[in-house]
């Protein structure tokens, strides 16, 4: 008899433990507007986060009892706190997509309040993880993304390199710009369909320069020989005032074949150019 209320007792005392521990919960939830408590979080000198993390854990099991489960998740509570994130920043990042018409988040960039472009970062950097072997991803503390992660971010548009797809951008508005304009020596300040595109094509003829040095000496990276050969064939020159005074000397030429000396008037044009 003894030894059966002593089971009750202890039954009891247990009930009353979950339920204290549910109202700490209300109150956190009340408060803060959700019910991700952190793992190590106290309330009322208890410690809350653990005691959530082992209901997580009795769920995923199959050791939770029902009623108890259905009033965790009547609070809102998920199951899974790491998905249910991934959703929501997921979600917002098609936002941000019908929004501005691609997936490229810059870095800082902050939607709803929540860090988008940090967090599209780190799913690139997931993603290379599924390259790497399960000791260097432990060893790097790197979680590989899953195939229908990849499948769903990749129907958004997202680019796994987004400095490559940058790169393809401005290359294709320097085709744009080669075709309208007859050659590919743009302007600094010039812009394209929204783009610094002067300033970029001014950056690749850096990165040309930066071939030559060696890698202790580069302060950018150098262009690799594909990159090269693709704007060398639009006619990009590396050395755009030397280009300019070979181009220059070429109309003075013509001047003088025409008219028979090389004293060009002071205002005259020569084929568009103030010679």
């Amino acid at each position: 008899l003894v030894a059966e209320r002593t089971v009750a007792t202890v039954a009891r005392e247990l009930v009353d433990r979950w339920e204290r521990m549910f109202g700490l919960l209300q109150a956190f939830r009340e408060r803060e507007g959700h019910t991700n408590v952190p793992t190590r979080h106290e309330e009322d000198g208890e410690q809350l986060g653990d005691w959530l993390q082992r209901q997580r854990k009795l769920h995923k099991h199959g050791l939770l009892l029902g009623m108890r489960a259905q009033r965790l998740e009547a609070l809102g509570l998920a199951w899974d706190p790491l998905a249910e994130q991934w959703e929501r920043m997921f979600a917002l990042l098609q936002a941000f997509r019908e929004r501005e018409g691609h997936a490229n988040v810059p870095k800082r960039h902050e939607e709803d309040g929540e860090k988008l472009g940090s967090w599209l970062q780190k799913q690139r950097t997931r993603y290379k993880a599924r390259g790497l072997s399960e000791a260097e991803r432990k060893r790097r503390r790197a979680s590989a993304m899953s195939d229908e992660e990849v499948k769903r971010l990749e129907a958004l548009g997202v680019a796994w390199d987004a400095l490559a797809e940058q790169w393809e951008r401005m290359f294709g508005l320097l085709q744009a710009f080669q075709e309208r304009a007859g050659h590919a020596n743009v302007p600094y300040g010039h812009v394209e369909d929204g783009e610094q595109l002067g300033v970029w094509l001014g950056t690749q003829r850096t990165r040309y320069k930066a071939r030559g040095l060696s890698e202790a000496e580069r302060k950018v990276s150098a262009l690799s020989d594909e990159d090269v050969e693709r704007l060398e064939a639009l006619g990009v020159m590396w050395d755009v005032l030397t280009e300019q005074w070979e181009r220059m000397f070429g109309l003075l030429q013509a001047f003088r074949g025409r008219a028979g000396h090389a004293n060009v008037p002071h205002r005259h044009v020569e084929d568009g150019e103030q010679l």
